[in-house]
């Protein structure tokens, strides 16, 4: 049981003479006492809406691993709408853990790698167990003398590591000569604070699918900006906003099983995709699981939000979105990207931002794509095969292999639908949750026989 100070003993002052002096007036026989466990929140080391700290990069609270030849980076999307394709318009990527860095190949971690103060005392007493690198990686390139530009982020560097390459697989003594110190094993390396982010929405102390359930039930992104509360409705069959083209003109689709058919919505709300061309032009979807067709595109005109409890494109299967369109997203248990299904390709970081509770993300094959965030505190998310992807990444694990490289923009501060709407940013209203949110056991009444 924690001692809680100051004004807390005022609190439990009150409650004390409020419930239990007159509890133990009327029993007879016996003396009562209430209780209660809490483990205080620690509040965020910065960043709007209380997410994770400035700085933070791509996130994997239980491990992150970066093997074979790709890199992460970052960019400003202010001076780059269109994420830049070369890497010398590319700033320093930082890479994190609270728990484990596993670099291999010759990947790059172009910024600094994150890591907690447990890590650091491991470090220094010579147990590499949670920090391991290869040969020919390189951590620390891209470091500015000053700041990187990230609003919040105040920390100074002084410029790129020297030397880059960390020169074996348990790095030695003397490999850091000058710079910034950004691997654990360098001299002056200044730990990273212990994250742990959430989406809880249904305030019982941490995030779960029954979070998403909470969220659709009462209202979604809407009802954090201000719209209805009620349950979002399933999209239903022949939704006229879910349309085709027909020589130039969109028309709405052909719902069914026929071989005609343009696409189907079973009657567990399920969406199946067909071998059309598919254009969502509607403001609002909800299916259970959603499965595009094998190959032609899906295009997505408007600003939406899309709930759906499993989503996955796959095949040559393109999300494209038009220039002026926007998608919030809300997944429960899954979502994939397979084969060649690339999204968002050549759009920016602020059309496409997504928020899962569930325990996987996959990208695969030579899927690219483009996006504000995947923000996932307990998926293991795994990005294979070769490519780009331009999005922030916060998961509970997050594991890059091939030649995958990841390039998210500067400006990300949690995701959309999180810190009282409004793309994730504004000032931490309904809907925020600290770095470490609370833990409460429920009240306990304990009573003792005379």
């Amino acid at each position: 049981m924690k001692t809680v100070p100051g004004g807390w003993a005022v609190v439990v002052f009150f409650l004390i003479t409020l419930f239990i002096l007159p509890i133990s007036n009327d029993a007879r026989g016996a003396s009562r006492s209430v209780t209660e466990h809490v483990v205080l929140p620690t509040e965020p080391g910065g960043g709007s809406g209380g997410y994770f700290p400035p700085g933070t990069g791509v996130f994997g609270k239980t491990k992150f691993q970066l093997t074979g030849s790709g890199g992460c980076y970052s960019y400003n999307p202010t001076v780059y709408p269109i994420p830049p394709s070369s890497i010398s318009n590319m700033g320093p990527g930082h890479c994190g853990s609270n728990e484990q860095i596993y670099l291999s190949g010759s990947v790059t971690v172009s910024g600094h790698v994150n890591v907690s103060q447990s890590i650091m005392d491991e470090v220094q007493g010579g147990d590499l167990t949670h920090l391991q690198a290869g040969w020919s990686c390189g951590v620390g390139n891209k470091l500015p003398i000053g700041t990187t530009g990230e609003e919040g982020d105040d920390r100074e560097f002084a410029g790129p590591r020297n030397t880059f390459p960390l020169q074996g697989w348990w790095p030695p003594e003397g490999t850091y000569n000058s710079g910034t110190p950004c691997w654990p094993y360098d001299p002056g390396y200044a730990a990273f604070p212990v994250i742990d982010p959430q989406w809880d929405k249904d305030n019982d102390g941490d995030t779960d699918t029954t979070d998403y359930d909470y969220y659709v039930q009462h209202g979604g992104f809407a009802a954090e900006n201000g719209g209805p509360t009620g349950e979002i409705s399933y999209t239903q069959k022949d939704d006229p906003t879910i349309c085709v083209m027909d020589k130039g003109v969109l028309i709405p689709a052909s719902e069914g099983q026929a071989w005609y058919d343009d696409y189907y919505i079973d009657e567990n709300h399920n969406f199946v995709g067909t071998w059309k061309e598919v254009y969502f032009t509607g403001d609002q979807y909800r299916f259970n699981n959603f499965e595009s067709g094998a190959s032609q595109s899906y295009h997505y005109t408007g600003n939406m939000a899309f709930y759906c409890d499993n989503f996955h494109h796959g095949g040559s299967n393109d999300m494209l979105l038009d220039p002026n369109a926007s998608i919030v997203m809300a997944v429960k248990n899954s979502i994939v990207f397979d084969g060649a299904s690339n999204f968002n390709v050549g759009g920016s970081s602020n059309q496409f931002d997504v928020v899962c509770t569930g325990p996987t993300i996959d990208i695969g094959g030579s899927a690219n794509g483009t996006a504000g965030s995947f923000y996932a505190p307990n998926a293991d998310m795994v990005i294979e095969g070769a490519g780009w992807i331009y999005a922030a990444i916060i998961a509970n694990s997050v594991e890059i292999g091939g030649s995958r490289s990841i390039c998210y923009p500067l400006n990300y501060q949690g995701p959309n639908g999180g810190a009282g709407g409004g793309g994730g940013g504004g000032d931490g209203g309904d809907g925020g949750t600290p770095v470490n949110p609370p833990s409460r056991e429920d009240w306990k009444e304990i009573i003792v026989s005379d």
